[in-house]
């Protein structure tokens, strides 16, 4: 029959080729923190939300 896999740890998914734009890792550990602090893009709102911070905190960090 069906098996039923059940994940208690978070999962983490990175595409390979993103990692090549060292600009892009930037976006990626920032967009994953905001994970970790509780954003999401379960809607869309939530998603307009997180983009917005991403990118401020991008450029933040750009300016260093």
């Amino acid at each position: 029959g069906p098996k039923i896999i059940v994940e208690t740890e978070p999962l983490i998914y990175l595409n390979k080729k993103l990692l090549a734009d060292p600009g892009r890792l930037e976006t990626l550990l920032i967009h994953g923190l905001l994970h970790l602090v509780g954003f999401t893009h379960d809607k869309k709102n939530d998603t307009l939300k997180m983009q917005s911070l991403e990118k401020r905190l991008v450029r933040k960090l750009n300016k260093r």
